[in-house]
């Protein structure tokens, strides 16, 4: 997808990372694809006097494509079974590194203000599982006297993510997630990388690509 870094500006719920998928993988790599085609196209009617018509696009298009195709299509799936059995492994080498970590009674309890007036959610930071950005909102995932609670808190996720920086355990995973290391007792991994799965919560959380390392280095 560096090829079309502008076109993220323009269309981002479509280049979004955690909704990446192989068709539009292939979708994007053919559309590069044509862009050379009609590059190529334009330079044959500069430099050789083709006809610049609809006939000359289709068939500068067509030979691209044909030649194309069966390359894209093969790099493409040949790279996510890749990336898949690399996350996988890598993944369950991590999980089997993972160690119970201890509570932090002696902590006092962490107070999360939203932008709304008397909006606040006060709970001990071990109670926290994780926060999810959703438009001018972030989610708040956290554990209530044994059951898993949610609560909706508005403002932007880099304002609680400022409130948790005294916690080291608290890390920003992801463009629109922010989790509780302590709380994960599995990681998996798929062609898109790296899900973690927190104690008692359905949902995984994905880590982004670029932070891979820093996750393996935080485990």
């Amino acid at each position: 997808t560096l090829a079309w870094g502008p076109l993220q500006a323009f269309f981002p719920h479509f280049f979004k990372e955690e909704k990446w998928q192989v068709w539009k993988e292939i979708v994007t790599t053919l559309l590069f694809v044509s862009v050379i085609a009609t590059a190529n196209m334009l330079y044959a009617v500069v430099r050789f006097d083709q006809p610049l018509n609809w006939r000359t696009f289709a068939y500068w298009q067509f030979g691209a494509w044909a030649v194309g195709i069966f390359p894209t299509l093969y790099g493409v799936l040949r790279k996510q079974v890749q990336l898949m059995q690399r996350y996988a492994a890598e993944a369950a080498d991590l999980t089997r590194q993972l160690h119970p970590s201890p509570p932090h009674p002696a902590e006092p309890a962490l107070l999360l203000n939203g932008e709304n007036q008397g909006e606040s959610l006060q709970i001990h930071p071990d109670d926290l599982l994780c926060l999810a950005a959703a438009d001018n909102y972030v989610q708040v995932f956290y554990r209530e006297n044994g059951a898993i609670r949610q609560r909706l808190l508005r403002g932007a996720l880099r304002r609680f993510e400022a409130a948790l920086a005294p916690y080291p355990r608290f890390f920003r995973c992801h463009r629109t997630y922010v989790v509780n290391l302590d709380r994960v007792i599995r990681i998996s991994g798929n062609a898109q990388g790296y899900k973690l799965h927190l104690d008692g919560l359905e949902p995984t959380v994905p880590v982004s690509r670029a932070l891979n390392d820093e996750i393996r280095k935080r485990f």
